[in-house]
């Protein structure tokens, strides 16, 4: 879980990954404030998803008194460096690398989300903002609106979606408003249905048991507030359905965010012990949805299927972070990877299955063959 934690934090970030920010994005100001009374807790959980660097957060901590949040106007806003990052995207020859010469996907992932949301939906996010504090209690065509709504203002919607019904006792409402952010015109609201799953495999863990469906259960209390219901049992059932949907819903986000946080979950799934929620076939079928690949078509032998609807600079990402867990020491972890790389690395040769397959018995030569065709794709990416 803790190798989840930090591949969570580099894909869900939307300031600068800098150590002494001076102010705060108004988006990130707003869900704060949805949230009061703020505490310790809830600005822990904005720094570890990446949505406050930690000088931000003491920022917010300076400036919060009684659990409100009063940022003077100065110290609202986006940060300099963000600014001039959106307008001038780096050219794709200049892209960050580690020492090794990979490329730094989460950094590059980070430097994306950075970009403000585009000033003409303020109306539009405002209306949202409204409807989703009255969704409880709305009636069926109100909901129906707020579904409509959502996925007509996709990924400007994602944070505001993404603050919505944090409490665990909410589970279910957040599960269905997840499911109308889901879709592969939105692939960023992957890391935020991530989050959403993250802290639900934290807090269900107690009765996630292996081959055992229903180890009873959990009875969640309200964190904060008094809001009708104050407390609501989720047998283990129920939580562990609510996991395996959201990684369906975050496959259907194809894209470097979906592919890079599934292929986390399922290292941790099958790269030790027994664990809960075992079905390589489903979870192998899902890596292949999330990297824009027919899942239903897909065969690891059969190149004419091998194909992907995402751009190469995509495709370069997700290969980037794939390739290494072709070496895995967990033969079920290295296949769910190969399914992926087959499909985004974008060379129909039957050669390809087998030599992914083996690649843990040459791999000097796996990573010899990879840093050329690293470079092959930068090339189509140009």
């Amino acid at each position: 879980m803790r190798t989840m934690g930090w591949v969570l934090s580099g894909l869900l970030v939307c300031v600068a990954l800098r150590a002494e920010e001076s102010r705060v994005p108004p988006t990130v100001v707003q869900q704060l404030k949805r949230l009061e009374p703020l505490t310790e807790e809830k600005i822990q959980v904005f720094v570890e998803s990446g949505q406050l660097t930690p000088a931000q957060a003491r920022l917010v901590r300076q400036h919060t008194a009684a659990g409100v949040l009063n940022l003077p106007a100065d110290r609202v806003g986006i940060p300099p460096s963000a600014q001039a990052a959106a307008a001038t995207p780096p050219s794709k020859s200049r892209l960050p690398r580690l020492p090794g010469g990979e490329l730094d996907v989460l950094t590059i992932l980070a430097d994306e989300d950075r970009e403000p949301i585009d000033g003409r939906f303020d109306a539009d996010r405002q209306r949202l903002a409204g409807a989703l504090k009255a969704y409880r209690h709305a009636g069926v065509p109100e909901r129906e609106t707020v579904r409509r709504e959502i996925q007509r203002l996709g990924p400007v919607a994602n944070d505001l979606v993404g603050a919505a019904f944090a409490d665990p006792v909410d589970l279910d409402i957040k599960h269905e408003l997840c499911s109308f952010l889901a879709g592969a015109e939105n692939p960023r609201a992957a890391g935020y249905i991530a989050l959403t799953h993250q802290t639900l495999m934290n807090k269900a863990n107690p009765v996630l048991i292996p081959y055992d469906t229903d180890a009873g259960g959990l009875l969640f209390r309200r964190q904060n507030g008094n809001e009708e219901p104050v407390r609501k049992f989720y047998s283990s059932r129920e939580l562990r359905e609510f996991v395996t949907d959201l990684e369906r819903l975050i496959s259907h986000c194809a894209g470097p965010r979906a592919a890079i946080y599934l292929m986390s979950v399922y290292e941790a799934r099958y790269g030790g012990d027994e664990a809960p929620m075992r079905d390589k076939s489903r979870d192998r079928e899902r890596m292949v949805r999330a990297c824009g690949g027919d899942y239903r078509e897909m065969k690891d032998g059969d190149p004419k299927t091998w194909g992907t609807r995402l751009a190469p600079f995509d495709r370069l990402l997700i290969a980037e972070r794939l390739v290494p867990y072709l070496n895995h020491r967990e033969k079920d972890v290295r296949e769910i990877a190969r399914y992926g790389l087959l499909v985004v690395n974008g060379q129909p040769d039957k050669k390809l299955k087998d030599f992914f397959k083996d690649a843990p018995k040459h791999w000097r030569e796996m990573q010899h063959w990879w840093s050329q065709r690293r470079e092959e794709l930068l090339q189509d990416v140009r």
